[in-house]
């Protein structure tokens, strides 16, 4: 089923997003914690390629634009044997409204981390991401397993 690919490749790319915004915390003694922490920070905030995220994100929207038209396509084409019955599409529009709200502030967060140059608002701005990430996974989670029980 296309479709089904469709919900797991974006589920990857969902996950490795994730990994890479996740800010990395390193288990240290108490005292050395704060200056380790701050020269930690800058360094990955120095690696962390912004406009690489920017991209991914903009990437994820267009995989779910796809998905959101698959869905729509198979839901209308009663001839065509569809994942999609009748009875989830009003399960399936709330999780695709939910999705959508969460992408798009993911894509002003990402927009607004891309322009950011203090090590504190690029650290603010992988944590804002990573919640963003968090909120939308479950509801394409929610997705996949109502067309796809075998994906999520």
């Amino acid at each position: 089923m296309e479709l089904c690919l469709q919900l797991e490749t974006f589920l990857r790319s969902l996950n490795s997003l994730q990994a890479v915004v996740k800010p990395q915390k390193k288990a240290v003694g108490e005292a050395a914690l704060q200056s380790v922490e701050s020269v930690s920070r800058q360094t990955l905030d120095k690696a962390f390629d912004k406009a690489w995220v920017c991209q991914q994100v903009l990437d994820l929207q267009s995989q779910f634009q796809a998905i959101v038209v698959a869905i729509e396509a198979a839901g209308v084409d009663p001839s065509v044997d569809s994942p999609v019955d009748l009875s989830m599409e009003p399960r399936l529009r709330s999780y695709q409204t939910e999705a959508y709200r969460w992408l798009r502030l993911l894509s002003v967060e990402s927009m607004r981390l891309r322009t950011a140059r203090a090590p504190e608002t690029i650290s603010q701005g992988r944590s804002q991401l990573e919640t963003y990430l968090n909120q939308l996974q479950p509801f394409v989670e929610a997705i996949a397993s109502e067309i796809c029980p075998t994906v999520s």
